[in-house]
């Protein structure tokens, strides 16, 4: 077979560092998808065009994309989107660790798009915040402890000098620098996501598992908090269920809310944390906004 030559201007011809500086929004569809683990389409549209509202130019991005084995579709309709082979190494060349995984059984697949779904959302609010730097997110989270909660993020918070009105768009990153600034502060949101289908026995365990973890020394650094962030499938009730859980197992406050109300209590609008109710474990009802800190 003759070899074939590969057009040095397109993005199968370009390393990491040379995607970075031509094709930023490349990079950053790389990032959030292999945060994310899958993602939608149009939630990648999201958070990689945040800021031009065109489909045509978004969907060309994404054949380009998909043309230089970046990125993968996992089904007919080009609607669930994976790193590509090529994705996959071209971060692991830049030192960040990336796998290309085979694609989700059709059981696990809802859960992870949910997750993948929040993500997406609560990223493209905070691109809004003035005060938030930085954002890192994993659907693969820490070892070690025996809880695994479906997705963990961390949020930098501190004095970012940003015109209200700019986005910022590469938000997405693959990890916080080591050490912070003055005035600077982390929160960790471990996302856990419930879809109804396991019993109250084993929402139980579940949750002492956290009541362990929680106990942990080694689950917090200086200058961070950890936010146990609650999104059932079901009703406020089911909401209810796992907020007494909680509460008659440990002090650390949790929230919860339902997926009904992250899309503002319809069943086609798009996932906004910032602007959805949360219950805590105490029962009171608080805004999104004062659950990842937005208010002020």
């Amino acid at each position: 077979m003759a070899h074939r030559n590969i057009d040095p201007r397109s993005l199968a011809a370009l390393t990491y560092t040379e995607l970075a500086a031509r094709s930023p929004r490349s990079r950053t569809a790389l990032l959030w998808t292999r945060a994310c683990g899958v993602i939608r389409r149009d939630d990648l549209f999201h958070v990689t065009w945040p800021d031009i509202p065109r489909r045509q130019t978004r969907a060309y991005g994404l054949s380009q994309m998909l043309k230089a084995d970046l990125l993968q579709t996992i089904d007919e309709q080009q609607r669930v989107l994976k790193l590509g082979r090529r994705g996959a190494r071209l971060l692991s060349s830049a030192g960040i660790h990336s796998a290309y995984k085979s694609t989700p059984s059709e059981r696990v697949l809802p859960g992870l798009l949910l997750a993948s779904e929040f993500a997406t959302a609560l990223g493209r609010q905070l691109m809004e915040q003035p005060h938030v730097s930085d954002l890192t997110w994993a659907a693969e989270p820490f070892a070690g402890i025996q809880v695994r909660p479906d997705s963990v993020g961390e949020i930098l918070y501190g004095v970012v000098q940003r015109g209200l009105k700019q986005l910022n768009t590469s938000i997405l990153t693959p990890e916080l620098p080591y050490l912070l600034e003055r005035g600077q502060s982390v929160l960790r949101v471990c996302l856990e996501i419930d879809r109804v289908s396991q019993s109250i026995d084993q929402l139980t365990a579940r949750i002492e598992n956290w009541r362990t973890a929680l106990q942990s020394p080694y689950l917090l650094v200086p200058h961070q908090s950890i936010l146990v962030a609650w999104v059932t499938t079901g009703t406020w009730r089911r909401a209810r269920t796992i907020a007494d859980l909680w509460r008659s197992r440990m002090q650390q406050v949790a929230f919860c809310t339902t997926e009904f109300e992250l899309r503002g209590r319809s069943e086609l609008r798009p996932m906004s944390p910032l602007d959805a109710r949360w219950m805590d474990s105490r029962g009171e009802t608080v805004s999104g906004r004062q659950v990842f800190r937005c208010v002020g």
